[in-house]
């Protein structure tokens, strides 16, 4: 891997936002030429951030200093060495994340080429709060994706900070990011339903703070709308609507009851919940893992006829 550019004239570059620093060294710059640190300054405060409500709320002052290369305003021929301090990183709000892959960073990839990576990353707003929500979500940490969730309504109004969210509920990512909103819009229901896994499964991820709630008209895999009802944390009624027609398979964390509705075993039949073969997760070597205790659930099938509908409660 290479951060070099050019041939007779080369610029290499080094440094993390979220790390110590920024810098490059440029090598075959001629002698003797007169270099104007004020206009570099100036034009790199055109762009600091921290200035203007339509860019990052990180404060940094973009101070360029140069190591060498320069003397008395001039270049002397060697290679010219500068960096960039960073002042504003907050590299511990990724440590929750050391081991996990987050897709889109392309770490995944790099750690398999390179067989290491930095997890460290600066502060999230936008498609990465809304992201982040859903893996909690994916992960049934209900409490952690709440967290999120309440971060991210943290309202903002004229002030400069990093996410949050404006009084007409647009996500706060300067000056404004819809993918904020549709993220933890579909990590919410993330946390009440999820279909991915072979299964319907109810209330997956259902934080302390949500005792009871209901939820009405979404959809799952295969065309079930779902009207759900709950009660201490458990299922206490639940309308599934077929459009399709199929089984239907369900996964509670409490007992249903409700006409045509069996234990369910083996594969499910309904093509459309096909699992793909999963490959072994890379696990960091250095990771503390910790035990993972599966809570008790109860299986389901339901075969079910276009446009009907099936009601079953909690016991």
């Amino acid at each position: 891997m290479r951060n070099t550019f050019g041939n007779l004239f080369t610029l290499t570059t080094f440094g993390e936002s979220h790390g110590i620093a920024v810098g490059g060294v440029i090598d075959g710059f001629p002698a003797g030429i007169e270099i104007d640190m004020d206009f570099i300054q100036s034009e790199l405060n055109r762009r600091r951030p921290g200035q203007s409500h339509i860019t990052t709320a990180r404060k940094e002052a973009d101070k360029v200093e140069f190591l060498s290369g320069v003397f008395e305003g001039k270049s002397t021929g060697t290679p010219i060495g500068f960096e960039v301090r960073n002042q504003n990183q907050h590299s511990q709000d990724y440590e929750n994340m050391r081991c996990l892959f987050r897709p889109s960073h392309a770490d995944f990839t790099y750690h398999e080429k390179y067989g290491v990576r930095d997890h460290r990353g600066d502060p999230s707003t936008g498609w990465s709060m809304g992201w982040k929500v859903c893996l909690w979500a994916r992960l049934l940490d209900g409490d952690h994706a709440y967290k999120l969730i309440t971060d991210q309504l943290t309202l903002v109004r004229n002030e400069k900070k990093k996410g949050g969210t404006y009084p007409n509920l647009f996500d706060a990512h300067p000056p404004f990011q819809i993918d904020g909103n549709f993220g933890c819009t579909a990590g919410i229901v993330e946390m009440l339903m999820q279909s991915h896994d072979g299964f319907i499964y109810l209330l997956p991820a259902l934080p302390a703070q949500w005792k009871e709630g209901s939820v009405n008209g979404i959809i799952a895999r295969g065309g079930f709308e779902l009207d759900l009802s709950w009660k201490n944390g458990k299922v206490s009624r639940l309308v599934v609507k077929s459009r399709n027609g199929g089984n239907c398979r369900l996964r509670s964390l409490n007992p249903l009851a409700g006409k045509g509705l069996r234990t369910a075993k083996g594969e499910n039949p309904n093509k459309l919940y096909a699992i793909p073969e999963i490959l072994q997760p890379i696990i960091n070597k250095e990771a503390k893992l910790n035990k993972v205790e599966l809570k008790k659930t109860y299986l389901y099938d339901l075969e079910t006829k276009a446009g009907e509908e099936y009601i079953f409660l909690g016991k």
